[in-house]
């Protein structure tokens, strides 16, 4: 999302106000790649989505990266490559799921510039089972909506590992978040071995399907998605500190970010306990 940074200056004398609208002297800074890409365990997920940024002021749509090369190969030096989809949007041209323990190399050749990758699909424990329960303080709103019932999450967390993790959640079907730019990531400190009914952070209704997918996420994916978190939710104030962009696992000064995890889910539809 672009946006335009007007500073107000307000002058009042007397009855008589005037307002003047300084637009702030910004260099242009040179275009960055931004590489985002997903590989998981499951077959539908592979994607490459490459784009350019633009200037702080520039208005449009994102500029798309058409006609590059790109491809992945694995520990076991089979090459996958991807053909484009649409306008900066690349998909495997033979369909694969990555496998746990193997590392992944991604490689993006834009013109006469590379850019890579590496990552390896880190395993993931099973999910024992969700349960629900009627959440004990809900908020007016949530009343208003039904929305009173918490999602429970049972699974058994390796203590042999340091473990990071990635959480997404559905209400039937519909990606949900209590604020519209949440990212839910928890490391292992959270978790004892034994997880008896962890709550999520959003609420359902009766007979709401409820969803949860759980990914295995590198240390330099957690760090990512932390930095991503507190760019978008912190705000310096026009004197604060020019935000710095998210840590990246790419090459050649390239921005974005190569996730490799594996993913493990569970439904459960919420019925009204008798």
């Amino acid at each position: 999302m672009k946006t335009r940074l007007i500073l107000f200056v307000i002058c009042i004398a007397g009855l008589v106000s005037c307002e003047e609208i300084i637009q702030l002297d910004l260099e242009a800074t040179p275009q960055k790649i931004v590489i985002e890409g997903l590989l998981t365990n499951r077959f539908r997920d592979q994607y490459v989505k490459i784009t350019r940024t633009s200037d702080f002021y520039e208005t449009g749509a994102t500029e798309m990266v058409s006609n590059a090369s790109v491809s992945v190969i694995d520990s076991d030096g089979i090459l996958y490559r991807y053909g484009q989809a649409s306008p900066g949007y690349y998909l495997p041209i033979t369909i694969f799921s990555g496998q746990v323990g193997k590392t992944y190399r991604l490689s993006v050749r834009i013109g006469d510039q590379v850019y890579e990758s590496e990552e390896e699909l880190l395993r993931l424990a099973p999910i024992d089972s969700l349960g629900y329960a009627l959440t004990e303080n809900p908020s007016e709103l949530r009343e208003e909506k039904g929305q009173l019932y918490d999602l429970l999450l049972y699974f058994q967390e390796p203590q042999d590992t340091k473990d990071y993790y990635l959480f997404k959640f559905y209400r039937n079907d519909t990606l949900t978040y209590t604020n519209a730019n949440d990212i839910y990531l928890a490391n292992d400190e959270v978790f004892s071995e034994s997880i008896k009914g962890f709550p999520a952070p959003v609420f359902y209704s009766e007979l709401d399907t409820a969803r949860m997918e759980m990914f295995s996420v590198s240390r330099n994916g957690y760090f990512f998605l932390s930095d991503l978190t507190n760019l978008q939710f912190s705000d310096g104030g026009l004197f604060g500190p020019v935000p710095a962009n998210p840590r990246t696992n790419i090459s050649n000064g390239a921005l974005g970010f190569f996730q490799v995890s594996a993913v493990r889910s569970a439904e459960i539809i919420l019925r009204k306990k008798r």
